[in-house]
């Protein structure tokens, strides 16, 4: 690296580490050395995590950084970031240090389990495709088991908590996904969708809601609302007093941003968040910007965002190397598009609705 070169080290191989490596690398600043650390060699397409659980290739989901970064000014580090000193302006990982001039946190998100008795232990994350091809070879398990459905059927049982997006198109797409194993097996599981609040999706609108889960419905979930789960034991689950028996039971009703250790402590908001200012450097460390779930900003914990502040992010840092003043921030609500089992989403997008087939396509 030359002496004059500023050194940005991108921690995360998420959307949002991806984004603003490519942003930056476009600009082919010369006066910039890249570097992004991730401890996975591809960036994992979140979103269509359920592709994998429900029989697809993982090369729908995971698409290689070699390819992403084909012809730029990229490095990618294989490795896992364990601590950050700010005032050395210094990174440590497994494998080695990494000295920045300026970084860009982007760790997205891990699950989070609220203290509830026995949910790490006794429930399946659904949060990479690791996470996804277990719960697949679960199922796989089951329905190569003789006696799969008991007598009262309890067993034949796969629990999704939380009814948010990430359940719905969960249930959605694995009820899809045991119908045509049924088929082809003679073998079935029950999906039951379970959220502690009022309805499914809960923050969207009413009619959203109910068009939801009718479909949810028409495909054989169960849809069970208003329960708060309070314990999880090996094939038992317990919503509110009453006790559930499960064949397996599925978690994507909380996250929480991925945090490090950081020397001296940043600022968090309540939620984990790192705090920002209007141009996303995280407060008290002006050297290091906050993107995507790690931000404590609207809209946080979409890609969608994750992307935005990317671009802002790589912007003020092309900025700042020519002493031009910096660009604020803006925020943007996302679109959203939900699919719900075979040729059916949910789209909602500029103020606009779509529904069933219309919004798949």
């Amino acid at each position: 690296m030359q002496s004059s070169q500023k050194r940005v080290l991108i921690v995360g191989g998420g959307f949002g580490g991806v984004a603003v490596a490519r942003a930056l690398a476009k600009y082919r600043n010369p006066r910039l050395s890249i570097t992004l650390v991730s401890d996975k060699p591809h960036l994992e397409y979140y979103p269509a995590l359920y592709r994998t659980a429900t029989g697809r290739s993982v090369n729908e989901v995971c698409i290689a950084f070699t390819d992403i970064f084909r012809g730029l000014p990229v490095t990618v580090a294989g490795d896992r970031i364990e601590a950050i000193d700010t005032a050395a302006r210094s990174a440590r990982g497994r494998r080695g240090s990494y000295p920045y001039d300026y970084a860009v946190l982007a760790l997205g998100s891990v699950p989070a389990y609220f203290g509830i008795p026995g949910l790490p232990k006794h429930s399946f994350r659904f949060a990479s495709t690791a996470d996804a091809l277990l719960l697949r070879n679960r199922i796989h398990t089951l329905l190569g088991l003789e006696e799969i459905t008991p007598p009262d059927g309890a067993h034949a049982t796969i629990a999704i908590i939380g009814a948010g997006p990430s359940g719905v198109e969960l249930a959605g797409e694995l009820a899809s996904y045991l119908h045509s194993l049924k088929e082809t097996h003679g073998r079935g599981l029950r999906v039951l969708l379970i959220e502690a609040l009022a309805e499914v999706l809960p923050g969207f609108s009413p009619s959203v809601q109910k068009r939801v889960r009718r479909r949810l419905q028409k495909l054989g979930v169960g849809v069970i609302t208003g329960k708060k789960l309070e314990e999880v034991h090996e094939g038992v689950i317990v919503l509110a007093g009453e006790t559930v028996r499960t064949a397996a039971t599925i978690w994507t009703a909380g996250m929480r941003p991925a945090t490090l250790p950081t020397e001296p402590p940043l600022l968090r908001d309540t939620g984990g968040r790192l705090v920002v200012d209007e141009y996303l450097r995280v407060r008290g460390a002006e050297e290091i910007y906050a993107i995507g779930d790690n931000a404590a900003t609207p809209w946080s914990g979409m890609a969608q965002t994750a992307i935005l502040d990317a671009n802002c992010a790589a912007e003020n840092i092309i900025r700042s190397l020519s002493h031009k003043p910096l660009v604020s921030y803006r925020h943007k609500k996302p679109d959203y598009a939900i699919p719900v089992g075979g040729p059916y989403a949910v789209v909602l997008a500029g103020g606009l609705s779509f529904f069933g087939i219309m919004g798949w396509m």
